[in-house]
């Protein structure tokens, strides 16, 4: 004799549905921050060159005229 399914009860359902927002809220969180920090590590990859050799090369082309050493200005 075949038995009847069994019924799902509503509150399994709802609880199903809960974790799935909850893993899906926190799978966008995730991905929010990684994405934000890579923006962040690209942005500082970005402008360290610029400041850190620009502070370098004036720090050195003044302390060569200190020395009275001409800097040679190579230029690409």
């Amino acid at each position: 004799m075949p038995r009847a399914p069994m019924s799902i009860h509503w509150s399994a359902i709802f609880a199903a549905l809960v974790l799935a927002g909850v893993q899906y809220v926190l799978f966008l969180r995730g991905l929010h921050r990684r994405t934000r920090n890579d923006e962040i590590v690209c942005a500082l990859c970005a402008t360290s060159p610029q400041t850190i050799c620009r502070a370098s090369y004036t720090a050195l082309n003044a302390t060569a005229r200190k020395e009275g050493i001409e800097p040679h200005v190579n230029r690409l």
